[in-house]
């Protein structure tokens, strides 16, 4: 009798096969393994059919493939459900594991915190240190952004360009005021070179008004000044020993003061110096048109008050005579 030839395993049958010698047989349901037994077993269909001499070959060859067709497409579909369920039972097996090793984490994590804890009690005590640390003190203060600036960089923080854009006002004296609070506040009332804050008294000696003028604002004199005469003396005249203090003060005022004070400041002897009083209102004639400068050999004849901290070279006399009316100008 004709045999038909014999086929080589189908794919799924040797995937399966396979896959059956990595699996345990534990690890699966018994209809798992009935699965796995049906798509890796072979099928009557597999065997060589015997061909009787009384059929065709033509037809014993198209009985051959329909019947190979319907073998192929159960064992696909079988294949396909026996790799999902590999799929399910990897994770089932996985994810207890998983928690297992979170809980093992989670657990190792908080003895580590206890641990370090009692080990920080431990040095504090072996320290000498009975009270407990506090953790406010413990965390150092960031610096302000404007700590570190220079007076461009102030200037465009305070935006000092738009303030000056519109005529500035003629400051009442409680204004004045204001910023005497602030400078002893930042320097504190012992280090504070201007005497009482509270005090409505200014340095100048001679009466005077504030107008505007070409320049912004102005001092004029309201009565005629002899020549030699005192003018204004520096008892309104704060002073900064440092820049950190001086940017501090600055902070403290609102931005239009703070614009003014830069303006108005100036330095001697390695100090920072600004004018609370109208005195900083006094603009620069020079050499030519000042009509107020100082004098060291006639301001020796001015003692110096005790409460009051003042250089015999920050008073300012009349270097000619003055009319009333006339502009104060500095040199």
């Amino acid at each position: 009798m004709l045999q038909a030839p014999a086929k080589a395993p189908h794919f799924p049958t040797l995937y399966f096969r396979q896959r059956a010698l990595l699996l345990p047989r534990s690890s699966l349901p018994s209809f798992v393994l009935v699965l796995r037994r049906m798509a890796t077993r072979r099928t009557a269909s597999d065997s060589a059919p015997t061909i009787r001499s009384d059929v065709r070959l033509e037809e014993v060859a198209a009985s051959a493939a329909s019947s190979q067709e319907k073998t192929v497409w159960s064992r696909s579909l079988l294949s396909s459900i026996y790799r999902c369920w590999c799929v399910a039972d990897g994770i089932l097996v996985a994810l207890p594991a998983c928690i297992l090793l979170f809980a093992f984490a989670l657990l190792s994590g908080q003895g580590d915190a206890s641990h370090s804890s009692v080990a920080r009690e431990t040095s504090r005590r072996s320290n000498g240190s009975s009270q407990p640390r506090d953790s406010t003190k413990s965390v150092p203060k960031s610096l302000p952004v404007w700590e570190n600036y220079d007076m461009g960089e102030m200037r465009r923080h305070l935006n000092c360009a738009e303030v000056f854009k519109t005529a500035r006002p003629i400051h009442e004296q409680g204004v004045w005021k204001r910023m005497r609070d602030a400078y002893v506040q930042t320097v504190g009332a012992e280090r504070s070179t201007i005497g009482s804050a509270e005090s409505g008294f200014n340095g100048f000696s001679q009466p005077y008004y504030i107008d505007h003028n070409d320049y912004g604002r102005g001092i004029y004199a309201n009565a005629d000044i002899p020549k030699s005469s005192l003018v204004w003396q520096n008892f309104r005249s704060a002073r900064f020993d440092d820049g950190s203090s001086y940017r501090s003060f600055l902070m403290k005022l609102p931005p239009n003061l703070a614009c003014d004070v830069m303006q108005w400041a100036y330095v001697t002897d390695d100090e920072i110096n600004v004018d609370l009083d109208e005195g900083s209102f006094c603009n620069d004639g020079g050499r030519e048109e000042s009509n107020i400068d100082f004098d060291k050999e006639v301001s020796r004849k001015f003692p110096n008050r005790a409460d009051i901290r003042i250089r015999v070279d920050m008073q300012l006399f009349a270097t000619r005579d003055i009319a009333k009316g006339e502009e104060l100008l500095c040199n």
